[in-house]
């Protein structure tokens, strides 16, 4: 079954344009969706695209759209099938922290992870398992 894609960005737009190349490429998602308001619906079944935030306090780590929308939605993690993160690896052991925590917390895993805008190498493997896992819409 195809899957939605619901991702957040950043003031960088670091992950939009991630998400961009990704369209470019052939992205198989049956929705592209940028979470901009705490209120949107949850998707049947989805792949979370986000950044991770560097604060000192992990609680300030997701994207605040995001937080607020995790916050209204207590049950949306049941319809998540996985997150792709962004991170700096400036941020150290912070690196990609927003997927490590969902997936600690929420048990939803972390496919892949990438550094600022990702390579296409990066790319690459994030199409081949959306491919692999959710079907090929080309």
């Amino acid at each position: 079954p195809m899957i939605d894609i619901l991702y957040t960005t950043m003031r960088t737009g670091n992950t939009r344009d991630f998400i961009k190349k990704l369209i470019d490429a052939g992205i198989p998602a049956s929705a592209v969706t940028e979470l901009t308001d705490p209120q949107q619906p949850v998707p049947e079944q989805f792949v979370l695209f986000t950044a991770s935030y560097c604060s000192e306090d992990l609680e300030g780590i997701y994207h605040p759209t995001l937080q607020a929308w995790m916050d209204n939605h207590p049950d949306w993690h049941k319809h998540c099938k996985g997150t792709v993160v962004s991170g700096n690896r400036n941020f150290r052991s912070r690196y990609a922290a927003a997927g490590k925590m969902l997936a600690q917390k929420h048990n939803i895993p972390m496919l892949h992870n990438f550094e600022l805008k990702g390579h296409p190498k990066d790319v690459d493997t994030v199409l081949y398992g959306l491919n692999k896992y959710f079907g090929d819409a080309r």
